[in-house]
């Protein structure tokens, strides 16, 4: 996809408080003009839901806010099309896989979490850890369509070098033989997966 073509900035998480979506959806209100699209997992019970029911109710009120329940993996390359970033704001992770996808796509992030330093390290995006910075660093990227372009081309390079199939299959095939093999023999002790 072309970051720099496109204008939308996509949400993808949880609806639960630890991921902030309260962010995003102050984000739309606060920037009407741009199309906003928010989606993930709500909470089933006994769990509370209350994330999502917060966001129905700004985006009844916010034209420019689209709310999605669950996008199916399968679709996730169709939700994120058209976009032009990734908002992520959760405030802790471990590494999330709508990072990979996003930069797959070729989408740069602004996120509030940065795994390893990884994002700001290769260029992929902008790490801000209070909301207006975060916000700040949204517009800045929105009003800078070549900023995006390079920092899209930046994250699809870097999931392809780092996370690509041929990339990965044989670390991973590396550890889970180490695995089988110390298990055999009864060693045990604590395996740790490298990462590039």
């Amino acid at each position: 996809m072309d970051a720099g073509r496109n204008a939308g900035v996509v949400w993808l998480a949880t609806y639960k408080p630890s991921k902030r979506p309260e962010w995003f959806t102050r984000f739309a209100g606060r920037h009407r003009a741009v199309r906003c699209r928010m989606a993930g997992v709500v909470p089933a019970p006994p769990m509370d839901d209350r994330c999502w029911r917060e966001a129905q109710s700004v985006a009844a009120a916010t034209p420019n806010l689209e709310l999605h329940s669950t996008v199916p993996h399968e679709t996730v390359g169709e939700f994120l099309q058209d976009s032009a970033l990734l908002a992520h704001s959760s405030c802790s992770e471990g590494f999330p896989n709508v990072f990979l996808e996003a930069w797959a796509y070729g989408l740069p992030s602004v996120t509030s979490f940065d795994p390893d330093g990884i994002l700001e390290r290769e260029r992929l995006g902008a790490c801000r850890e209070d909301y207006g910075a975060w916000e700040s660093a949204l517009e800045r990227r929105l009003s800078d369509p070549a900023m995006r372009r390079a920092e899209g081309a930046r994250a699809r390079a870097y999931v392809c070098q780092s996370h690509a199939p041929d990339r990965i299959h044989g670390r991973l095939a590396e550890v889970l033989h180490r695995v089988l093999r110390d298990s055999s023999t009864g060693v045990s002790r604590e395996m740790r997966i490298p990462v590039g």
